[in-house]
């Protein structure tokens, strides 16, 4: 039997801390039974704080690790006109 885990990345540009938002911009849902691979989503914020969530998923009763190392927010140039972040948090 396959014990699987899957991670996901999400960020609500409104700076919301419900987990369960629709505004949550959520990156794929990306397993990887092996081995460490970065997650990415990108939005535009909408206020003058972000907020962004961590989730994984496990699947079956095995035993199985899931760890984030960091986030990390990085501004496109060029892109639509957005407020100054003035927080930004991860849940």
């Amino acid at each position: 039997e396959e014990k699987s885990t899957a991670a996901q990345i999400g960020i609500d540009p409104k700076g919301g801390t419900d987990p369960e938002s629709e505004d949550i911009v959520w990156s794929r849902l990306l397993e990887s039974p092996d081995c460490s691979v970065p997650l990415q989503v990108q939005t535009t914020a909408k206020s003058g704080q972000a907020t962004v969530f961590l989730r994984h998923f496990q699947g079956g009763d095995g035993f199985n690790v899931v760890g984030f190392d960091e986030a990390v927010l990085i501004e496109q140039e060029g892109g639509e006109e957005a407020p100054h972040l003035s927080s930004f948090r991860v849940y």
